[in-house]
Formats: C-alpha cells, sequence, structure tokens
C-alpha cells in the first residue's frame, strides 16, 4: 500500500486449488478475521476454486480426476503429475488510490 500511495486494499483475489489443503470458507473467515486491524480492513476477498487436473505420466492424457481417484481412463497408469489445482495464489490486489 505504502509503494503505491494506496488508502487501503479494496480487494484481494486468490486462486484456491482443489487439492491445496484449503477449505475456501474457513480461509474467508479468516481472512475477515485478519483483515479487522490491517489496511485492509473493510476489503473484500475474492475467491475461485481451481479445479484439479493431471496428466498421465506414461500416456500423455491430461484428465481431472474423479473422486481423486488417479487412474488413466486411456492406459490404466496411475503414474500422475499435477498440473492445476494444487497451489493457493493471491492473483491480485485492488487498492483504493487517492484521487
Amino acid at each position: 500500500m505504502r509503494e503505491h500511495g494506496a488508502l487501503s486494499v479494496a480487494a484481494i483475489h486468490v486462486a484456491i486449488g482443489e487439492m491445496a489443503g484449503v477449505e475456501p470458507e474457513l480461509f474467508r473467515l479468516a481472512f475477515e478475521e485478519m483483515v479487522e486491524e490491517s489496511g485492509a480492513r473493510g476489503g473484500e476477498m475474492r475467491s475461485r476454486v481451481v479445479a484439479l487436473k493431471v496428466e498421465c505420466e506414461s500416456c500423455g492424457h491430461v484428465f481431472r480426476p474423479e473422486r481423486f481417484r488417479f487412474e488413466c481412463a486411456v492406459c490404466g497408469g496411475l503414474r500422475t503429475k499435477v498440473l492445476e489445482g494444487d497451489v493457493l495464489i493471491l492473483e491480485r490486489l485492488e487498492l483504493e488510490i487517492p484521487d
């Protein structure tokens, strides 16, 4: 905020992966508690859930596991690499700047 001369934080945008180990509703509640004594007071947290996407290391098939079953429907392989959906990312801040 100091770097940009902002009065406050209007909104915080985060991406929460399905396998990030973060429950979106609990994260929102924790955010609301934390911002009460900060420059983000009154700011809004906007989150989006990022679906889990993996790639089969045997055949290269990209898929979304159902019920966290990581077996490839194409070749039956069990070795997969997570491509998306395992991180918590601060994507963007919206700041209130004086005129």
